[in-house]
Parts: structure tokens; C-alpha cells; sequence
């Protein structure tokens, strides 16, 4: 067991791991660790032309009420119920709609909403009628790669035949790491976007998600991409942090403003960094 002191001076392991636990990803899935150290430390040299090439896509949830939960009016009194001071409620769960997309360093491309459970065959039809198009109209040119992640969906027999079969290559992805692929940050760049125009039901919610997206200038996601590395370094430094820390028993004592503070843990929860710390890369 190993005890450290923190001297005042550098980082405390206390801090390094409370950075560690806050990333969001449960202890025992070390192997998930092992294949984004993996992913950063193949990629750690890749020029930014390389990341060029790559059109990123993924799926989120779009909420209506988390929108406009905290919207405020003026209103007179006695006004509280009239229909243009409230917000429309939909019932049984379903205030929300699911979107595919994809982007690249020349701007985005087409956005879907998938309606019901998307299986591999709406998967691969979302692909044909959507990924495609996009490529074409961003004029991605020869070499292009597609990223997207590991779900089951995704990696299909048929989905990979149908992938192979159009001649497309695909850029192998760690599980598990959302944080990596920076279309997380285009959604958040969409979900403000969204929530400024206050849609009032989801045909209003995804009239304005296409607005919105197809407004969002090309320079955003060029700068995205133009950052990505910086990105990879990140998440190389703070995976193999987490992968000495996971494999230890650490007994921290430190003393902040004459504070004593221990942490004893067999194990450090990690995924990576939060998007947050991509603030500044915007």
C-alpha cells in the first residue's frame, strides 16, 4: 500500500482521482479503458488531414421538456392558464424524439429522425437514403472513412455486408466511448440552438432540429475536427492515469488548508474527459 503526501506543489492523487471518478464510467469495465488507450495511442500521430477525411454520425434524444422546463413569461395575474403562458404536455413518457446524423470537417450532413425501434434494416436504409447523400453533397471525395459506434445495430452481419459490399471503410472504435466521437459536441452545439427557439410540441421540435442543424456554419465542425488531436492527447494522458490507478490500492492523505482527507479504493472509476473540457476548443 502506498501512502502520498501531497506537498502543496504539484497535483494531489486526491484531486487525479476525484478527476478520475468523475468521468463516468463504472469500475469494472477496465477493458473498455484498455481499448481507448488503445485507440489514443494508435492515433496519437495522425495529422489533421486524417481526421478530415471522417465522417462522424451517431443517434441522440432530443427532450422537448428538458427544453423548455425552465422558460419564464410575463404574464398578468390570473393569466397563469391561458395557452400562450403554458407549456403543452405529452403523456405516457413520449415528450421526445431520436435523431441520426453525421458531420465532418466541411459542415453537416443530413439529419433523421428515426421513428420507432430502429433495427439493422432501418439502420442500413437510415445509411443509404442519409450517409450517402451527405458524403456526396459535403464532396468528401476518395478515402473518406465512416465512423460509428459498436452498437449491436451497427455491427451486424448484414450491416457490415452491406457496408463492405458499398466499398466503405470503417474506423474501428474502442466501446464505450461516446466522449470520443466529437459529433457529441455538434448535439450540444444543436440542443442550445433548439432550446432558443422554444418548440412547443415534437412536429415544432423536429421542424426546428432540422432548421437549426442545417444552420449551423461549417466552421463549427471544421474546428471540431481541427481539434480532435488535442482530444486523443487528452484522452491518452488520462487513460493511462486511470489504468495505473485501477491495477493499485492507493491510500491518499491529504492535508488542504490543514484538512486532513484519505481515500482508500481498489479500483478508480474512468472513461475519459467530460465534454465540458472541450469548452475551450470551440
Amino acid at each position: 500500500m502506498e501512502e502520498v503526501q501531497d506537498d502543496g506543489q504539484s497535483p494531489s492523487v486526491w484531486g487525479t482521482m476525484q478527476d478520475l471518478t468523475s468521468w463516468g464510467i463504472n469500475d469494472h469495465e477496465e477493458v473498455h479503458v484498455q481499448a481507448r488507450l488503445k485507440f489514443a495511442n494508435d492515433h496519437l500521430d495522425d495529422p489533421e488531414e486524417e481526421w478530415e477525411k471522417v465522417m462522424w454520425s451517431d443517434e441522440t434524444k432530443i427532450e422537448l421538456f428538458g427544453l423548455n422546463s425552465t422558460r419564464r413569461v410575463w404574464r398578468k395575474k390570473k393569466d397563469e392558464y391561458n395557452p400562450k403562458n403554458t407549456i403543452p404536455t405529452v403523456k405516457h413518457g413520449d415528450g421526445n424524439i431520436i435523431l441520426w446524423a453525421c458531420f465532418s470537417a466541411k459542415g453537416t450532413g443530413r439529419l433523421h429522425r428515426i421513428e420507432g425501434r430502429m433495427d439493422g434494416a432501418m439502420y442500413r436504409e437510415i445509411l443509404a437514403n442519409n450517409l450517402l447523400p451527405s458524403v456526396r453533397a459535403l464532396k468528401m471525395g476518395r478515402g473518406w472513412v465512416f465512423q460509428h459506434d459498436n452498437d449491436p445495430k451497427h455491427t451486424a452481419r448484414a450491416t457490415k455486408e452491406w457496408l463492405r459490399k458499398k466499398h466503405l471503410k470503417v474506423l474501428e472504435w474502442p466501446s464505450q466511448s461516446p466522449d470520443l466521437n466529437p459529433i457529441e459536441n455538434l448535439w450540444r452545439e444543436l440542443k442550445v440552438r433548439i432550446a432558443q427557439r422554444h418548440p412547443r410540441n415534437l412536429k415544432d421540435l423536429e421542424k426546428v432540429c432540422m432548421e437549426e442543424c442545417a444552420k449551423i456554419p461549417a466552421a463549427v465542425c471544421a474546428n471540431l475536427v481541427k481539434n480532435y488531436r488535442k482530444l486523443i492527447l487528452l484522452v491518452n494522458s488520462r487513460s493511462m492515469l486511470a489504468n495505473v490507478a485501477t491495477k493499485q490500492m492507493i491510500n491518499v492523505s491529504v492535508k488542504p488548508s490543514g484538512v486532513n482527507m484519505g481515500c482508500t479504493d481498489s479500483r478508480v472509476n474512468l472513461i475519459g474527459p467530460g465534454l465540458d473540457e472541450l469548452d475551450d476548443f470551440l
